[in-house]
């Protein structure tokens, strides 16, 4: 456009073979994939739907510098909310992946301001290999939401459904999911549970899922209380404005054995 400004990034890290280029306009405004399409990693995001939805799904690499570019200038990241489990910013423009290598469906939403990221298997989102834990874990229920409970609550609504971060590839694989008290995670009371999948199925029960956490357990059917749902122990309480990780390590077969839970505060 005439009278506008332009950064042409060259991103090599891929080798010589893949080479990625993306062109900024520097003066865009925040909503530029309007009309200049939005870029992960050199990758075009396309349109899902008019409630300010791309995708992109892509193999990525752990530790993976990606650009986000597509008519956006320097500050377009700096209110977004990043996920930690999955991304962090090195730069005004940059997110590394942190979770191992595979393939990605990474959604933004430029109205709520955040990526969502979501393990895939082929053109499907990815579910859990109970065999060898490979796969993928999802998170539904009460309590949580990303990027916050105010802006989207999970529920028990399939379509909301988190995904967990999996950050080792070897035995035992481990899968890791992280909230902050008081804005993505309740203070005093939850009621979730991890699935095998982004819907009904397969799931994570008391029989098959432990904890030794102070804070939270799995229930077992008695008080009504759904056996593998976790609810927080009686009396306790998550600190407002601290950050908690949820982490479990696959035991396999998971059908068979008991996986472990525990719960950090950062």
């Amino acid at each position: 456009l005439p009278g506008s400004t332009y950064t042409f990034i060259i991103d090599a890290s891929g080798g010589h073979r893949n080479i990625q280029i993306t062109i900024l306009e520097n003066d865009a405004p925040p909503d530029a994939p309007a009309s200049i399409p939005m870029t992960f990693g050199g990758y075009v995001m396309n349109k899902v739907d008019n409630n300010g939805n791309y995708k992109v799904e892509q193999n990525f690499t752990q530790n993976q510098d990606i650009v986000i570019g597509g008519g956006l200038n320097n500050s377009y990241l700096d209110d977004w909310w990043i996920d930690p489990d999955f991304l962090e910013k090195t730069g005004p423009l940059t997110l590394r992946l942190l979770s191992i290598t595979a393939k990605y469906r990474v959604t933004a939403n430029i109205r709520l301001k955040y990526f969502r990221v979501e393990v895939m298997s082929g053109s499907n989102l990815a579910s859990l290999n109970t065999n060898n834990g490979s796969g993928a874990i999802w998170v539904i229920g009460e309590g949580i939401g990303k990027p916050s409970l105010e802006k989207k609550h999970t529920d028990w609504n399939t379509g909301n459904a988190l995904c967990m971060a999996p950050t080792n590839t070897t035995s035992p694989r481990i899968y890791t999911i992280t909230f902050k008290a008081g804005e993505s995670l309740n203070i005093d009371n939850i009621n979730f549970k991890f699935f095998h999948q982004a819907d009904w199925g397969g799931e994570f029960t008391h029989e098959r899922l432990t904890t030794t956490s102070d804070l939270v357990f799995l229930g077992d059917g008695n008080n009504g209380r759904d056996p593998g749902n976790l609810y927080l122990i009686e009396g306790k309480i998550f600190e407002a404005g601290a950050t908690y990780r949820f982490t479990i390590q696959v035991t396999t077969p998971v059908n068979t054995r008991q996986s472990i839970l525990t719960v950090t505060k950062l």
